[in-house]
């Protein structure tokens, strides 16, 4: 199976920029940074939602309608998994690795808490307290999946399938966002780290779904597209503060999608080669950048405050995560994706 439609470079390079954003905001969390982090980074760690926006947005577009049977519902999952889960694998077991070498745990309760991991489902509180320590920014990839297997099941279960997407898709959405409150609301996003965060991704995915069907119905004019990009998100991000309105942040972005959808905004800075490089590598960057910036801290422990040595700090690490981001996406990421789409096609056809 397939994904239908077009490749849209703008849609990959945002997504690049807001890999870097998380990791700069990761990277500027160290004792040594923090004193220096920019003003554009403070509330970074939001770019997650526009993840959740931007995925439910791609996959809306690249398969609604197309899931119309359980086995092809399923062949969707199988490629998805192919797409996410192989590297998270190699980033669990490299932190098991890490942990046991610095003997912070029983080794054996250390590997059973890894293999709870690896199901994914560690955004949910009941389960988070067997997975807490693995490669924190994981727990948006466990929520990804609980939305993947949604998405399948409203696209695939014939009642749902007969009622409209955007009722369907704002729904879902709208309920992600009550909960979100209610369980939330006074802590922000910055509680839902290991408790129930696929509630996050469950209203900002299916916010991103519901954008899709909005795109295919208004094109946003020439100050349209100014507007969206510049007093939405951008706007937002520079605005300190944690509280219930953090859990909105996903609405602004759907604006923002819609615009970089836009088949003039497919060509010049935004279809630059680095930009769509960027956006290649971003899930490698994202999936490995805490694991290599822990590993580079002991590189720099010993260089003296200040911020030219913060900033410094985050550029080197920032520039091993790039490069290790680069190989894993060329042999482990790609390839792995390549086997799931084949066995995937050999069962189509078999």
């Amino acid at each position: 199976m397939e994904p239908r439609k077009t490749f849209l470079p703008a849609l990959d390079s945002a997504r690049g920029v807001a890999a870097v954003m998380v990791m700069g905001y990761h990277f500027y969390g160290s004792e040594q940074c923090h004193p220096y982090v920019p003003a554009f980074l403070a509330n970074a760690y939001q770019c997650v939602d526009f993840f959740f926006v931007l995925s439910g947005f791609v996959l809306a577009r690249a398969y609604e309608g197309s899931l119309s049977s359980w086995r092809r519902s399923g062949d969707f999952l199988l490629l998805r998994l192919g797409r996410i889960w192989p590297l998270h694998a190699v980033y669990v077991v490299l932190f098991l690795c890490w942990f046991l070498s610095l003997r912070r745990i029983p080794a054996l309760e250390e590997s059973g808490h890894a293999v709870f991991t690896l199901g994914l489902l560690h955004s949910v509180e009941a389960l988070s307290r067997w997975s807490v320590g693995y490669n924190e920014p994981s727990w948006s990839i466990s929520a990804e999946w609980i939305c993947y297997v949604l998405f399948a099941l409203v696209s695939t279960v014939a009642w749902m399938r007969s009622l409209r997407r955007t009722r369907v898709y704002a729904a879902l959405s709208l309920v992600g966002l009550v909960l979100c409150l209610a369980t939330h609301g006074g802590e922000g996003v910055g509680g839902m780290l290991y408790a129930n965060g696929f509630l996050r991704g469950i209203l900002g995915f299916f916010a991103g779904a519901l954008a899709f069907h909005l795109n295919e119905e208004w094109r946003p004019s020439s100050w349209e597209i100014r507007v969206a990009l510049l007093a939405g998100p951008a706007a937002y991000l520079l605005n300190p503060g944690e509280g219930w309105w953090e859990f909105l942040f996903p609405f602004l972005c759907v604006p923002s999608v819609m615009v970089l959808a836009q088949p003039g905004l497919q060509r010049g800075l935004l279809a630059w080669k680095p930009l769509v490089w960027l956006g290649t590598v971003s899930y490698s960057v994202y999936i490995g950048h805490l694991f290599w910036g822990r590993v580079m801290e002991r590189a720099f422990a010993g260089v003296p405050p200040g911020r030219l040595n913060a900033h410094g700090i985050v550029l080197g690490k920032a520039a091993v995560t790039l490069v290790v981001a680069a190989l894993a996406c060329r042999f482990i990421e790609g390839p792995c994706r390549q086997a799931v789409r084949r066995w995937v096609g050999a069962r189509a056809q078999a």
